[in-house]
C-alpha cells in the first residue's frame, strides 16, 4: 500500500523525525497529541491503462497535514518533508515507486494551531 510506503519513508527520515519523534500519522491524529505532528492522507489514486488492460501502474495524491505551535517549526518541517520526498525513487514496504513529485502547499491558522498542508503526486506499482 502506498499510503504505509509514504508514512514509512518520512517516519524513517532524521530531520522529519528531529521535529516530529514518532508523531506521524495516517487520516486521524489522537485527540490528546502534542506539537508538532503530521498527518497523511491519500486524497485521490488513478489506475494507468494500456490497450491490454491496467498496467499495474498508479499515481496518487498524497498530502501531508503538518501541525505547530509557531508558523516557524511549521515551515522547517515542511521543508523536511520536501527533502526527503521531492524526486524520490525506490522501493518502501514493498512498493516500487517510480517518482514522488512536490506538487503544492498551502497555510492556515485555526484554533492557536498553525497548520501547512502539502501536496506530492506519487507514481507507484500497485501491490
Amino acid at each position: 500500500m502506498i499510503e504505509h510506503a509514504i508514512q514509512s519513508l518520512v517516519a524513517s527520515d532524521s530531520a522529519v523525525i528531529g521535529f516530529v519523534g514518532d508523531r506521524i500519522y495516517y487520516m486521524t491524529a489522537p485527540q490528546d497529541v502534542s506539537f508538532p505532528y503530521i498527518v497523511i492522507f491519500k486524497v485521490s489514486s488513478t489506475r494507468e491503462h494500456c490497450h491490454e488492460g491496467f498496467s499495474n501502474l498508479t499515481h496518487s495524491r498524497i498530502q501531508f497535514s503538518i501541525f505547530s505551535e509557531t508558523y516557524y517549526n511549521g515551515k522547517q518541517i515542511a521543508d523536511a518533508i520536501k527533502t526527503a520526498l521531492d524526486g524520490y525513487k525506490g522501493t518502501s514496504e514493498s512498493t516500487s515507486i517510480h517518482s514522488s513529485l512536490f506538487d503544492g502547499e498551502s497555510d492556515g491558522y485555526e484554533a492557536e494551531t498553525f497548520y501547512i498542508t502539502l501536496d506530492f503526486m506519487v507514481w507507484h506499482e500497485e501491490n
